[in-house]
Formats: C-alpha cells, structure tokens, sequence
C-alpha cells in the first residue's frame, strides 16, 4: 500500500496485492459502504443463519470476477485504521 507522501501527486492510496492467478484472469475490486441493520435480521449463509450484527464496517476487496467472495480486502475500523481481511 502506498499513500500521501509516497505518491507523485501527494495525494491517494494505491494498494496492491500478487495473485497466483493467470495474467487472462480478470480481477474486480468491490467496496461496501458502512450498512446498518436492524436488531431483528439474520444473514442467511449457504448452511446456516447466523443473527446479523446492528452495525458493521465499510470494506474494500479484491477477487476473481464472477465469483463470491473475496480473496483480500481491507477494512475501516472505528479508529479510522485498516485492517487485512485475508
């Protein structure tokens, strides 16, 4: 990751990450915003449903295009940090 300083214009992030996928292989970068949901929702996952927090952090990740999930990402703690999903 490269930030301020280190960039020409002084200003952005750039992140980056090595892939062990073929140069063919197309990448997307998803961000999602900081959600708030009720008390009452439930997240359904694929086996179970698990009681979905009231509150969760804004996320930026990368993976392979059309497929669920991501393989890394990044995200914004309430300090104002990141943190490595991966």
């Amino acid at each position: 990751m490269a930030q301020g300083s280190a960039l020409k214009s002084g200003k952005g992030t750039i992140i980056s990450k090595n892939r062990d996928q073929s140069a063919a292989t197309l990448s997307e970068i998803g961000l999602q915003e900081k959600p708030r949901h009720t008390s009452d929702e439930v997240y359904q996952a694929a086996y179970i449903d698990i009681p979905q927090v009231t509150e969760t952090y804004k996320f930026t990740g990368s993976r392979t295009a059309g497929r669920w999930g991501y393989g890394m990402g990044i995200s914004a703690l309430s300090s104002g940090t990141c943190q490595d999903s991966s």
